[in-house]
């Protein structure tokens, strides 16, 4: 893929000092932080803050982290993929595109309804304001006083015309307040206490965001920090009430219980089903054929016509997999498995020994 290639390119060139400006920013906490993922003429949602820092002493860290930070995309084992797949793959990389690319990816990695695109598109205007002349973000420093409202921290590296911004999330326990900390001062054996608080700045990139795409390891920050989780909940919608009314009898209302109550498993399980192969088949020929896996033959777990019937959280999570198509039958070992990871890494061992 030609947009992986052009990332891990400008990665090898920012670890090898061949970019320009760089430097990062503190993102606090803000009641609008979910605003990004709506339509906005306000381009400066986000609540950074500059840190401020000698620029020599402040491209050095910048240039540290980055040196560990990225590692998790340059590995040869990471997979990059849609944001459904991903969740169920170790080590992936979920791949959105903006508007501008959203048509023309790679395989698999397209969003045809555009929300996520949409939210890219939104967020790369908001984290512009990092290398925006215009946009002064030194006249509103970190003050002490808003240390432990750090969400976490941006990062921005200049590449030609080309930006590549990474962000990287701060950890509650990282943030101290009246820590002790042992400085050692310029004489060897004279120390120094530092006992104010205090933030560290960690090595791992949650995303990246470049050449009109982000690249994310870590889904449930962008759905806890940036309002993600709203277009994942539009989409199990959708699927429920427009794939789902023919297959399944939900006379309580579980699905739709577990979407408002914020269910993750549910709610990406949801989405999943609108590219499961399953939902081609009639209801009479889903009960024929998933009676023979022992799993899916349950006394009243079907209605006469063949639809499944919701009755407790047991079958609905039942009726997720089936839908999903989530077994895979070993002829090896003459074993069944209840699990899309399993089949999931098998297809894409195959797809690369293809």
């Amino acid at each position: 893929m030609d947009e992986i290639e052009s990332l891990k390119t400008a990665m090898k060139d920012i670890k090898n000092g061949k970019h320009g400006a760089a430097a990062f920013y503190a993102l606090l906490k803000a009641e609008n932080q979910s605003d990004v993922t709506e339509t906005s003429d306000n381009d400066d949602e986000l609540s950074l803050r500059a840190v401020e820092l000698d620029v020599k002493k402040s491209r050095v860290i910048c240039d540290e982290v980055f040196k560990t930070a990225c590692v998790g995309y340059e590995k040869d084992r990471a997979q990059f993929t849609d944001v459904t797949t991903a969740a169920d793959l170790k080590d992936s990389i979920a791949v959105i595109p903006t508007i501008k690319n959203s048509r023309s990816s790679a395989q698999g990695i397209e969003d045809p309804d555009g929300d996520e695109s949409s939210y890219v598109e939104r967020l790369f205007k908001a984290v512009g304001v990092l290398a925006d002349p215009m946009k002064n973000l030194h006249e509103r420093p970190l003050e002490r006083s808003e240390i432990g409202n750090i969400q976490g921290f941006f990062f921005y590296y200049l590449l030609g015309d080309q930006i590549l911004y990474a962000y990287q999330r701060t950890q509650r326990l990282w943030i101290v307040k009246n820590s002790r900390f042992l400085l050692p001062s310029d004489h060897d054996t004279k120390f120094d206490v530092y006992n104010k608080e205090s933030v560290r700045i960690g090595n791992n990139f949650v995303f990246v965001m470049f050449d009109h795409r982000l690249f994310c390891r870590t889904l449930a920050t962008l759905e806890q920090q940036f309002g993600y989780e709203e277009i994942d909940s539009k989409r199990a919608r959708d699927v429920l009430y427009n794939s789902l009314p023919s297959l399944v009898i939900d006379d309580n209302g579980l699905l739709e219980s577990s979407i408002k109550a914020n269910d993750r498993t549910v709610i990406r399980k949801l989405r999943k089903i609108a590219d499961s192969p399953v939902l081609g088949l009639e209801p009479s020929q889903i009960m024929r054929r998933a009676k023979r896996v022992p799993a899916y033959n349950k006394k009243n777990f079907y209605d006469a016509d063949g639809r499944i019937k919701i009755t407790s959280k047991t079958s609905l999570n039942l009726a997720l997999k089936l839908l999903n198509d989530d077994i895979l039958i070993s002829p090896l070992l003459d074993h069944t498995y209840y699990d899309s990871k399993i089949k999931l890494a098998i297809s894409e061992e195959d797809r690369a020994e293809a």
